[in-house]
């Protein structure tokens, strides 16, 4: 076996050859016949100083707090209606996500500063579905993460609280940071919208076609013969585990 690192060198032989200058400690060993041995290890006081220190891994920092919108935040969202690229991206004017259901709305916030609205639109209850939308408004704040962190953090939020099997997305073809970050969170393709210059889909009309991309919160059993609830996961009826499709 070799040292290697500053000081050190290679330890070849038999006997307590050793590549820094430490004393040398008998110790007695104890044989399975009972007879003792005397042996010689090296000690080296000095050797706990000369091993770098290596941190514990840490879990990253979350950066994204989710909290209720206040009134001024709803201010900031108008003023962002002015930016003609946020609002190509987002399809629509991002005033329009405060126009509608406020009671799934978050407002994400990073080092107190609010910088976008994460929330669920279209929820139905009987099909146990709903869009998922998200806005980052400032220019500066886009491209570091933001989003996935918001997204990832309200996604945990929807599966603890809501009673949904699946959330969607739609995103333009052309905003490929978006596809990116919601590929990262989990969601994957499944359809295409051929709507682009429809102005029957939206106003004004949208420069290009949608991606559909689809979260699956939970897995469904789909054996007939189980006779278990619509919700019942896998591992409750096979006694093994399911990752999410999504997953």
């Amino acid at each position: 076996m070799a040292n290697r690192g500053r000081g050190f060198g290679p330890v070849r032989g038999p006997g307590p050859q050793v590549p820094f200058p430490c004393r040398l400690k008998p110790r007695t060993d104890r044989r399975e016949d009972g007879s003792s041995v005397s042996v010689t290890r090296p000690e080296d006081p000095t050797l706990s100083a000369r091993i770098p220190f290596i941190p514990p891994p840490h879990a990253p920092v979350r950066r994204v707090v989710l909290r209720r919108p206040r009134p001024d935040d709803l201010v900031e969202v108008c003023r962002w209606d002015a930016d003609p690229d946020l609002v190509e991206a987002f399809g629509a004017p991002p005033s329009h996500l405060a126009r509608g259901d406020m009671r799934h709305l978050q407002a994400i916030e990073v080092g107190g500063r609010f910088v976008g609205l994460v929330g669920l639109s279209g929820v139905s209850r009987a099909a146990r579905s709903a869009e998922l939308r998200v806005v980052i408004g400032r220019p500066g704040d886009r491209g570091h993460g933001l989003g996935r962190e918001a997204v990832r953090a309200y996604l945990e939020r929807v599966r603890a609280l809501f009673d949904l099997d699946l959330v969607y997305v739609k995103v333009l073809l052309s905003n490929r940071r978006a596809i990116r970050c919601f590929r990262s969170c989990g969601f994957r393709p499944a359809g295409i919208l051929r709507v682009r210059h429809d102005r029957r889909y939206a106003d004004p009309p949208l420069p290009d076609d949608v991606l559909l991309m689809a979260f699956t919160l939970h897995q469904v059993c789909e054996d007939p013969s189980a006779r278990c609830g619509r919700r019942r996961s896998l591992r409750a009826h096979h006694g093994r585990g399911c990752r999410p499709a999504a997953g």
